[in-house]
Parts: structure tokens; sequence; C-alpha cells
């Protein structure tokens, strides 16, 4: 189950910095032609700007569920084992 998570969360994660390329592209082009075509990929650059945020979630979401899996978070209490030595 960890592995699934583990591609899972590579994946999700891959495609938010690839949606989040093509915007910074988009924005940049915009900047250079100017005009009606800048504010259609200005606008473009928006709506994926909000698949990049769900994505981004959704990858955060499937990587605590894998920490919680493979029981790698810090948030577990354990007893401190009673060997002392001086």
């Amino acid at each position: 189950m960890t592995t699934i998570t583990q591609r899972i969360f590579g994946v999700l994660a891959t495609l938010t910095l690839l949606a989040s390329l093509v915007m910074g592209l988009l924005f940049a082009i915009a900047l250079l032609v100017g005009g009606e075509l800048a504010a259609t990929l200005a606008l473009r650059a928006q709506q994926l700007s909000g698949l990049s945020m769900y994505l981004a979630t959704l990858a955060v979401a499937v990587g605590i569920l894998y920490l919680y899996l493979a029981r790698k978070h810090e948030l577990t209490f354990s007893m401190p084992s009673k060997n002392t030595t001086p």
C-alpha cells in the first residue's frame, strides 16, 4: 500500500510542477506579446492555476496518508527504554 501511495504522490507532484511551469510560461509569453492575445493567455493561465492548486492539495493529502501508513511520522508516542547506563 505504501508503494502505491508513493507512486501516486510522485505523479501528482510531477503534474503540479508541470502545470506550474506551463502557467509561468503562459504569463511570460503574455507579458511579451501584449494586447488581446495576452489577456487570453493570462486567463488560460488563471484557469490552470486552479488545477495546479487542486493537484497540489491532493499530493499533500496522499503524502500525509503515506506517512501514517508507513508509520514514519513524528506524532507517535513510545515509552523510553528503562535501560539507563551511566
